[in-house]
């Protein structure tokens, strides 16, 4: 993987999660995401998996890599269905947005909910 020789980050963006409390939770499709994906992610060094489609805002953490699912910005909004036993932390009934920076020590990821208050936040070390 090119990305891991250069000493780059490696950041995945993909629709299904892998990990949710909510609509995703024991889908085929989820299963199929652990079992092929993930032990991907945990083998290349990925840092970051951003992931939608559960229309809740959710954070997970699994094996060193973090899974951000986005909330939604607009539309419907859903509520947890089912356990996610690696979340971290999760927001329901919101609407949502984050912003991602790399600073060149860390990937910073803040989350607001629709009144501006930010709601979630997290800095990712580059260099484990």
């Amino acid at each position: 993987m090119k990305a891991e020789f250069d000493g780059r980050p490696v950041i995945v963006a993909m629709h299904h999660p892998p990990f949710a409390s909510s609509v995703m939770n024991g889908e085929p499709d989820q299963e199929i995401l652990q079992n092929d994906y993930v032990p991907l992610f945990e083998k290349y060094g990925v840092k970051l998996v951003l992931n939608g489609h559960t229309h809740m805002y959710e954070r997970s953490f699994k094996d060193g890599v973090h899974y951000i699912i986005a909330g939604p910005a607009g539309g419907s909004r859903a509520i947890p269905l089912g356990v996610n036993r690696y979340k971290v932390f999760s927001r329901f009934l919101s609407m949502t947005f984050s912003t991602v920076k790399i600073n060149g020590q860390n990937i910073e990821i803040k989350t607001w909910d629709e009144q501006n208050i930010l709601i979630d936040q997290l800095a990712i070390p580059l260099n484990n």
